[in-house]
Order: structure tokens, then C-alpha cells, then sequence
């Protein structure tokens, strides 16, 4: 080989050695690919962390929502508890004056009271029982109402029996039947013993049980008291005097059981309310 040969080819190695390592330069090198994905890295680890602050804004948000719904929901819970119970009230008043209207001219002025205040009584276990159904809270209606239910069924079976006892006896007084009779009859005038019911919004079951009971008591009351001039029978005797003294007991109790309560509800009212107003 001659000596310009043998210089071209020491050059020709030199640049290919140069060229390789070059080559191998760049692939260890991490350059801007090694940038590039470091930021990728980067916007990926960001949008991870504003995912996650979103995710949790979103959970505060609707926990806060759920909690308004929860609020919202016992409210109309409870303003549909005292619509439920005021209208199953209704239903019970209607019932009861239907069945007292309609009871048979017996002959007999103790019969006709029995039987007429049979469907009464059963009302007012009604009541207490929708009562202590709808929610009732105060712990005083609460075992009244469960009295209530206990001592007018015991005095409805015991009012059927006398009644059944009456019948077969056959005793009759015309003149005490008539005179009761036209007395029974005039509760019904006019509506006068349908305005059982009184007039007032009550805010909560409690208010609306109380109101209504004791106006219901009031009317056994009225009966029971009326019974007492026209009957010589001793077992309705001692009955109505039963009731009457029975009744006017919870009509006292439950008196004082409301005005706590409206007492209550205006002294909140009173402290919800902003200064100066």
C-alpha cells in the first residue's frame, strides 16, 4: 500500500470512531427528551392535584346539599305528619258523628247514652292511637294518650255489655227516653256538636292532639252530665260519673300541657327573632 493510501485510511477510521462516539453520546444523554418528559411529568402531577381539589370541592358541596336536604326533609316531614294527623282527626270526628246520629230509638234513655257514646269513646281511641302514629313528642300526651286507648276500650266493652244487659231486661221509661232523647238530639243541631274541632293553626302533633282531645273530653263531659237527670239505672249512674270525673281530670292536665307549649313555641319564636324587632 502506498503511503497516501495508508493516510487515507487512518483518516477514514478517525472519522467513523468519531462518528460512533457521538452516537453513543446522544443516547446517554438525556437532552430535551429527558425535559420533555419531566415536564409531561410535571402537567400530569398538576392535573392529578386539581382533579383531587375538585373531586373534594365537589364531595364538600354536595355534603353541604345533602345536609340542606336533610334539614329541608325533616321540616316537610313533620309539617306532613300534623297534616296526616289532622286529617286522620277529621276523618275519626266524621266517623264518630255518623255513628252517634244514627243509633236506634231504644225506649230506653240509659240504652240510647250507652250506645250513643259508644262510637264517642272509640274516637277518641282513634285519636290517641294516630296520635302516638304520627309522632307525638311530649312525654305527658304521650302516656295520656296511651291511657286514653286502655280506659276507653275497657268502658266500650264494659258500655256494650250494660247495654246488652238493658236490652234483655226489657225496662223502658218512655217519658225519661223522650225527654233524653230530645236532648241527645240537640247536640246535632245546627252542627252544634260538630264544631268539635277548634279554630286554631297548631303548630306541631302535640298542640293539635291536645286542642282536639280536649274538646272531645268536653263533649263526653256534656253527655255524661246529661245521662245523670234521666236515668235511675245505679251501674250508668256510677258510668258517667266515671267519665265525668275521669275526663275533666285530663281536661286540666292537658290544659296545662298546651299552654306549655305555646309558651314554648313563642318564646322561640321570640328568640329567633333579629334585636330591635
Amino acid at each position: 500500500m502506498s503511503k497516501n493510501s495508508r493516510y487515507w485510511a487512518i483518516g477514514a477510521i478517525v472519522v467513523l470512531a468519531l462518528l460512533l462516539i457521538w452516537i453513543m453520546f446522544s443516547a446517554g444523554n438525556p437532552g430535551s427528551s429527558g425535559q420533555d418528559s419531566t415536564a409531561e411529568s410535571t402537567a400530569s402531577s398538576s392535573g392529578a392535584s386539581e382533579s383531587a381539589s375538585s373531586a373534594a370541592q365537589g364531595t364538600s358541596e354536595s355534603a353541604d346539599s345533602h345536609s340542606g336536604h336533610n334539614m329541608d326533609g325533616h321540616s316537610a316531614s313533620a309539617d306532613q305528619n300534623l297534616n296526616s294527623y289532622l286529617a286522620d282527626q277529621d276523618r275519626q270526628m266524621d266517623q264518630m258523628m255518623t255513628g252517634m246520629q244514627g243509633i236506634p230509638e231504644s225506649g230506653s234513655a240509659s240504652v240510647d247514652f250507652l250506645t250513643g257514646m259508644i262510637p264517642h269513646h272509640q274516637a277518641a281511641v282513634d285519636m290517641a292511637e294516630s296520635y302516638l302514629k304520627y309522632g307525638g313528642e311530649n312525654k305527658e300526651l304521650k302516656e295520656l294518650a296511651e291511657n286514653i286507648i286502655e280506659v276507653q276500650r275497657e268502658e266500650i266493652d264494659q258500655m256494650e255489655k250494660m247495654a246488652g244487659s238493658l236490652k234483655e231486661k226489657g225496662t223502658h221509661n218512655e217519658d225519661q227516653a223522650k225527654a233524653y232523647r230530645q236532648e241527645y238530639d240537640k247536640m246535632f243541631e245546627d252542627g252544634a256538636h260538630g264544631h268539635h274541632m277548634p279554630d286554631s293553626s297548631p303548630a306541631t302533633v302535640d298542640e293539635a292532639f291536645a286542642e282536639g282531645m280536649m274538646m272531645h273530653h268536653q263533649m263526653a263531659v256534656d253527655m255524661a252530665r246529661s245521662i245523670l237527670e234521666y236515668t235511675d239505672d245505679e251501674e250508668v249512674t256510677q258510668l258517667a260519673n266515671a267519665i265525668i270525673e275521669q275526663q275533666e281530670v285530663e281536661i286540666s292536665q292537658m290544659k296545662g300541657i298546651l299552654e306549655g307549649l305555646q309558651q314554648g313555641q313563642q318564646e322561640s319564636a321570640s328568640e329567633s327573632r333579629p334585636a330591635g324587632q
